[in-house]
């Protein structure tokens, strides 16, 4: 663990953008929580070094909203940057139950050859994606895990169903942790554009029932639609 509770990482980020994925459980009331976050990203959007935002919600997950932020630096205050004003505003309560897990990533995979990460591919509110949350008992094996990514968190198999539903298949992201709540140390984020956003959630409902933990890892597959987003 370095400095600042951040986590050394075994391989070079392939992008120079920071990413923020917030998972969220037990949330209650859906219009209360919308406000909450909204208000958050209205202060985000105009802090130096933000990219975009975009609050994703599916219907069928076990973690029903999550939210993933771009920046071009680590200094800011969703990463920890001292700020009063933001550090007031999140503990502001949205519901007893309510459960978060905040965490800074860096893209470290994608099945494409890298370079810049395109914000475009989720401009537009209403876009779907597979969200990938990987959990695991022990960060020994995040080396290998990172090392076998597309088939350790059966991105291959997801990669594969969607060819027989779309015409193209668009490039999927593998994200590490680096620092605050280690409970996903990884996620993976795939576009999916379905004419009929049930099929995407039958997909999710599908992969979850085919995977099974193993070696300590867990995935969780979630289909999500982009309900609200904000880019520079």
């Amino acid at each position: 663990m370095a400095a600042g509770g951040k986590t050394l990482m075994e391989v070079e980020p392939i992008s120079d953008e920071y990413f923020l994925f917030n998972v969220f459980e037990n949330v209650g009331d859906n219009i209360h929580f919308k406000g909450f976050w909204d208000d958050k990203a209205q202060y985000v959007r105009k802090v130096d070094h933000f990219v975009a935002t975009y609050l994703h919600y599916s219907e069928n997950s076990s973690f029903p909203w999550v939210n993933f932020a771009v920046f071009d630096s680590d200094d800011v205050c969703v990463f920890g940057k001292p700020d009063p004003n933001w550090k007031r505003s999140v503990n502001e309560k949205v519901g007893a139950d309510l459960r978060a897990y905040p965490a800074g990533y860096r893209r470290v995979g994608s099945s494409c050859t890298g370079g810049k990460y395109d914000v475009e591919d989720v401009s537009c509110t209403g876009k779907g994606f597979f969200l990938t949350l990987v959990q695991t008992e022990d960060a020994s094996c995040h080396a290998n895990l990172q090392s076998s990514w597309k088939s350790s968190t059966y991105t291959d198999l997801l990669r594969e169903k969607l060819a027989e539903k779309l015409t193209t298949v668009e490039d999927s992201h593998l994200f590490r942790r680096f620092l605050m709540v280690p409970k996903f140390p990884f996620v993976v984020r795939t576009p999916a554009a379905f004419d009929d956003p049930e099929e995407g959630l039958k997909m999710a409902a599908q992969l979850n029932g085919l995977v099974q933990e193993k070696d300590g890892v867990k995935v969780t597959f979630g289909y999500y639609l982009v309900e609200t987003s904000y880019v520079k």
